[in-house]
C-alpha cells in the first residue's frame, strides 16, 4: 500500500483543482484535503479526478488506498471500493459517496 502524506491544498476550489492535477499521476489515489474536508481523490487514465467520500459507509473508518490493486479498502472491517468509488465487496452496502468530479483543463 502506498503512504503518501495528505496533499494540502487551499480553500479556494479552483486552485485546489489545479494542485490536485499537478500533484497526482494517472491511475493514482490518495487522500487529500479539500474545503477543509479529507477526500479519497483518485486521477484516472483521462486525467479526470473523482473525489470521494474518505470515509467507509460500512462503520465510518477511514478508507485508505491500495496501490498494488488500485482500490480504495477499509481497513476496520474489509470493504473494497473501485478507483471511482463503487462497492466490490463488502460488509458495506453502498458506493462511497462521490462528490464533484473534476475534469482536467483545455490548455
Amino acid at each position: 500500500m502506498s503512504s503518501y502524506p495528505p496533499l494540502m491544498a487551499c480553500d479556494e476550489s479552483q486552485v485546489e483543482e489545479e494542485v490536485l492535477w499537478a500533484a497526482m499521476k494517472r491511475e493514482e489515489g490518495r487522500i487529500v484535503m479539500i474545503a477543509g474536508q479529507k477526500t479519497a481523490a483518485y486521477c484516472d487514465e483521462n486525467g479526470a479526478i473523482h473525489p470521494l467520500s474518505a470515509v467507509c459507509p460500512h462503520a465510518a473508518c477511514d478508507i485508505v488506498w491500495n496501490s498494488e490493486v488500485k482500490t480504495w479498502d477499509c481497513p476496520c472491517h474489509g470493504a473494497h471500493f473501485d478507483p471511482t468509488g463503487k462497492l466490490m465487496r463488502g460488509p458495506a452496502m453502498t458506493d462511497l459517496q462521490l462528490k464533484k468530479r473534476l475534469t482536467p483543463p483545455i490548455p
